[in-house]
């Protein structure tokens, strides 16, 4: 609705209402003058009236694929190339049986079908990704289609915590065949839980006095092209203390200041790992799962949630407590039981 009519010291009356759209998304604003209040707000209304039916008559004329286009071309410039990357996938891969509908033809049980077709092939997950990316189109170009579907269950996020013997292991194994970027990186993992896309866009320069600073990724653009990006959120930027094991180890390393400590790629590094893992006796875990070994070192020394979360890089406690929280119950009842014995 336009703004309440306000006097200008002149006399007239002035309401302004939204015409359109800037070309960055955000509102086009004008203003309606005239010596009545009334006049002057009628006016404001009309223009916002005509700008909505020409918005509506215009956007919901889009197919559902086009407007995935139109929304990813719109937030591209603020979102994460992995994000973009995330979206372009879901348009290739989810809901095809919508993608050639136009937003004023589609409805809830149109939607309902496709997730529930969906739901047989693709985890949870994956649909409740892909009708969020439904759902923001809708909000951008048809906000009028309020949909009214039932999405699959979530299931429980399952952790597999490695053993320290099989980490050992695995590290050991791949200094004696020579690849100890491998063995640096799976020691990043478990020992300071870095992801793969943060210790691969490490520098030399990002280490210096016994701590590495954290404020970068490698990761894949919208091109398939890997590009050094900054964090997907201010909680990625983050300086944690070298182990001494890690400390020995890039101390017998060299290079310029601004060279990257790992030549490979997280690909490289995730196919190597899983290709030497296959030929050791351990338990097959993914790289990923050494960042749970390493909230799970934490959790069992009692550290506070709110630092686990800090140095994991997070930026709420959700993920911790949703992912750890069995864990964390476990270490609470250890805690307690700690506490009963002390005051005995």
């Amino acid at each position: 609705m336009p703004s309440k009519p306000v006097q200008l010291p002149s006399g007239n009356w002035r309401s302004v209402a939204i015409v359109g759209k800037k070309p960055d998304g955000k509102p086009l604003r004008k203003s309606f003058t005239d010596t009545s209040k009334r006049a002057a707000y009628r006016k404001a209304c009309e223009a916002e009236a005509l700008y909505h039916d020409r918005e509506v008559t215009e956007d919901s004329q889009l197919t559902v694929k086009e407007a995935i286009e139109r929304l990813i071309d719109l937030k591209r410039p603020v979102l994460s190339p992995s994000t973009i990357m995330g979206y372009e996938v879901i348009q290739r891969t989810c809901f095809q049986g919508l993608m050639d509908i136009r937003l004023c033809d589609l409805t809830s049980t149109l939607v309902q079908k496709e997730i529930s077709k969906e739901a047989l092939v693709k985890s949870p997950k994956t649909v409740r990704n892909a009708h969020g990316l439904l759902n923001a189109v809708l909000r951008q170009y048809h906000p009028d289609l309020n949909l009214q579907t039932r999405l699959p269950q979530k299931t429980k996020e399952e952790v597999k915590i490695p053993p320290l013997s099989d980490i050992e292991t695995i590290i050991k194994a791949a200094d004696e065949k020579g690849d100890h970027e491998l063995a640096l990186a799976v020691m990043f993992g478990a020992q300071l839980g870095l992801r793969r896309s943060e210790m691969c866009a490490l520098t030399f320069s990002d280490i210096k006095d016994g701590v590495v600073r954290i404020e970068k990724a490698l990761v894949l653009d919208n091109r398939g092209e890997w590009q050094v990006k900054p964090p997907k959120s201010a909680a990625g930027y983050r300086s944690i203390p070298l182990t001494d094991q890690l400390a020995t180890r890039i101390n017998s390393l060299s290079g310029a200041p601004y060279e990257r400590l790992f030549a490979s790629n997280p690909n490289s590094i995730t196919h190597r790992f899983e290709r030497l893992q296959k030929q050791l006796p351990v338990q097959r875990f993914r790289f990923h799962d050494l960042r749970h070994y390493n909230a799970s070192v934490m959790i069992s020394l009692g550290i506070p949630i709110m630092y686990i979360t800090r140095r994991l890089g997070h930026s709420s406690d959700d993920m911790v407590n949703r992912v750890y929280g069995h864990l964390i119950h476990d270490k609470q009842e250890d805690i307690n039981r700690q506490m009963t014995d002390f005051f005995r």
